[in-house]
């Protein structure tokens, strides 16, 4: 056969080993570069590392690696124009973004300079030191991006760090709390995604190249640590089939990108509650509200109900491409192709549902209505959300937790019955209580004798709802001295807020020194 006739150039990596042109249908079937373009600052980065290595160990020129910089580097600058100008096209010429990157660096320099950009080198190893170094960009990022949310919530409870509100279990009401302390849970959740982040971002800066297709390369000239040191990352991966095998890296920043989005959907689902008008205790601003094509009355809160959804498609990336790697052989297979499009998704998704919760957190309104409506949900309880305070307040007087747990249980039982306020007692109540008590729970009547001392049962009881009540509780001295109602007396809320901000401020300033680089 004449070899020479059935060849024909390729602008493929391995076209000179497959003779026939590939099919049109399986070419869109498994060309990538139409999505993974966005790591050509990541690829054109560590290519110019490369050639920096392939010169110190003597397998390019001086003069070849000058001119592999200079056509690097005008490349980077002029895809980056062409993206922003939205001119950059994708075509088919190109199988993927390492492709296009050696073929226009070839067109310019011609074969004998260009074609040795890949020497010592392998799309396998390549492709891994791309994706963990978009990872890494992209983590400092999102971290920024949780640091203003943080710190927005910071703001929002700290201007209404008096504000009231019930607090639910089991979508059921629970006891008051303080809205800076409810809000600022979503802060601490915020706080551990950060955490993640820098420790997903600790165990993926490890650098892959100089591995090769699979266990390393036979140039003896090459220095796998200097280019682990030209690109900032740690280290060097040690075993060089590990190192094209794996994409645990890449699961654990998608892990920790559906943590995110899960934090954030709870955060939509207490917001689409709070703004229903059957709840009406916070007012979304209506440029995050729109209305029905329909329904002239409606304000839909269609911002956080996106957000809740969204968190779905995130969840579907993460689990999709963990079935795509549950059943591969070592090392590098064609499957891992699948990780770009459930990364890039998942990371865009986040960052743009982190730019939008930051501004809709800082036009969130509580009106004084909104005020009004948290404190009469709490009212319209009969006061069962004091039964919580009553339980602590015997213990305090002497009971032992079950005991009292019991007994207030049975005075709750004893109002619903009777369509009776718990902490609107009259003394017939009480009295009737008392006698019911007593041929329930002798034990019960001897605890209160022995506790109630020379007031008797009845002033004994009135006196712990009273000062139980939700109304006793609203005064200013007693509220200073509830720290159990919510996370900190109001006396140390400015204190905690002001080392909460602190300590977000150190954990992003960590991950910034550590992992915000500039790529060569």
């Amino acid at each position: 056969m004449d070899m020479k006739k059935n060849y024909k150039q390729s602008k493929t990596l391995w076209g000179s080993k497959v003779r026939k042109e590939l099919n049109e249908f399986a070419k869109s079937y498994t060309y990538s570069f139409p999505f993974d373009y966005k790591l050509y600052e990541e690829d054109i980065g560590q290519s110019i590392a490369h050639v920096q290595m392939l010169e110190k160990g003597k397998l390019i020129k001086h003069k070849e690696k000058k001119k592999f910089l200079n056509v690097l580097k005008n490349l980077k600058k002029e895809i980056s124009q062409q993206i922003k100008l939205n001119k950059f096209k994708t075509n088919k010429d190109y199988e993927d973004i390492h492709t296009y990157i050696e073929k226009k660096v070839t067109e310019q320099l011609g074969d004998v300079i260009g074609t040795k950009l890949h020497t010592a080198r392998s799309r396998n190893d390549q492709v891994s030191a791309d994706t963990r170094l978009y990872i890494r960009k992209n983590g400092v990022g999102v971290a920024g991006l949780l640091t203003e949310l943080i710190h927005t919530i910071h703001n929002l409870a700290e201007k209404h760090k008096y504000i009231i509100m019930p607090a639910y279990t089991h979508m059921q009401l629970a006891k008051p709390v303080y809205f800076r302390d409810y809000i600022r849970a979503y802060s601490e959740m915020f706080k551990r995604d950060m955490l993640r982040i820098e420790n997903c971002l600790g165990r993926l800066n490890f650098c892959p190249l100089g591995s090769g297709a699979v266990g390393g390369t036979h140039y003896r000239t090459i220095n796998r640590k200097f280019i682990a040191k030209e690109l900032e990352f740690s280290d060097y991966i040690k075993n060089t089939v590990d190192a094209v095998s794996d994409r645990d890296f890449v699961l654990e920043y998608l892990f920790v990108l559906s943590m995110i989005m899960m934090h954030i959907s709870r955060l939509s689902e207490d917001f689409v509650m709070w703004s229903s008008p059957q709840f009406k205790f916070i007012t979304i601003d209506e440029s995050f509200m729109t209305g029905s094509s329909i329904l002239p009355q409606k304000n839909n809160p269609d911002v956080c109900e996106l957000a809740r959804g969204k968190t779905g498609r995130v969840y579907g990336n993460l689990m999709g491409f963990l079935t795509v790697m549950k059943g591969l052989p070592m090392s590098y297979n064609r499957d891992m192709q699948e990780d770009k499009e459930a990364l890039f998704d998942s990371n865009d998704t986040v960052i743009t549902t982190l730019k939008v919760y930051i501004e809709l957190l800082k036009k969130l309104k509580i009106t004084d209505r909104n005020k009004e409506n948290m404190m009469n949900a709490i009212k319209v309880s009969k006061g069962f959300a004091n039964a919580p305070r009553y339980v602590d307040y015997l213990v305090e007087k002497g009971y032992s937790l079950r005991n009292a747990y019991e007994f207030v249980s049975r005075l709750v039982h004893y109002c619903t019955l009777n369509d009776l306020d718990f902490d609107k007692l009259e003394d017939s109540h009480i009295d009737e209580f008392i006698n019911n008590e007593s041929k329930i729970d002798r034990k019960s009547i001897k605890y209160l004798r022995q506790y109630s001392k020379k007031s008797g049962i009845r002033n004994f009881i009135k006196t712990g709802l009273r000062a139980c009540s939700f109304n006793n509780y609203l005064r200013t001295g007693s509220r200073k001295r509830h720290t159990t109602l919510g996370n900190s007396a109001v006396s140390d809320v400015n204190k905690q807020l002001t080392q909460e901000r602190k300590e977000i401020r150190n954990i992003f300033k960590q991950i910034q020194h550590t992992y915000s680089t500039r790529l060569p």
